[in-house]
């Protein structure tokens, strides 16, 4: 007996979706944690936090080297702002 597949029409107007490797610029234990409707992701990894703008290919981190305080995004705002936190410890600021 063979199987048959039917495929349903994309409809016209569908969302287009890209998929981005960003492993090898900020990470391989980096992981996504928001993303705004021009496309820009807002990531943590070991080394900090980081943003990654889909009109433009881009990374761009946010903390400077060297920097010892340890900083979570959480989220981004329409216009790129990020919100997150400090790690103190165990404790959030």
């Amino acid at each position: 007996m063979l199987a048959t597949a039917t495929f349903v029409p994309v409809p016209a107007g569908h969302p287009h979706y890209d998929v981005s490797q960003l492993a090898p610029v900020v990470g391989e234990d980096s992981r996504p944690a928001a993303m705004n409707d021009a496309g820009q992701v807002v990531g943590n990894s070991p080394s900090g936090p980081w943003i990654f703008d889909a009109r433009t290919g881009t990374v761009r981190r946010l903390l400077g080297p060297g920097e010892t305080r340890r900083f979570i995004a959480s989220g981004i705002g329409s216009g790129g702002d990020v919100a997150g936190y400090e790690l103190r410890g165990n404790d959030r600021h």
